[in-house]
């Protein structure tokens, strides 16, 4: 596998660092019934993908952001996971 341009590498860190901030407060911030027992998550692995088709000249591009240090399996479980709850 090639090494990851340094702009990649940056934008990754910096979606690791605003999901891990912005969903550890949202999380935080969630209305439960008292009493209940709820410990934080971490956030280990992520992706976010955007894939595009242009309908024009039928050309696809798929673009995705993760930890360069998430193993490939977990990667495509969270993309199994999003695909299966998305239907």
């Amino acid at each position: 596998m090639l090494p990851r341009p340094e702009s990649e590498r940056d934008i990754s860190l910096s979606l690791k660092q605003w999901i891990e901030l912005n969903i550890t407060r949202f999380l935080a911030n969630l209305d439960l019934p008292v009493g209940d027992q709820w410990e934080l998550p971490v956030v280990e692995d992520y992706v976010l993908v955007v894939a595009v088709k242009d309908y024009k000249d039928g050309g696809v591009g798929v673009f995705s952001i993760t930890d360069p240090e998430s193993p490939g399996y977990r990667i495509q479980g969270l993309l199994e996971t999003a695909l299966n709850n998305g239907s």
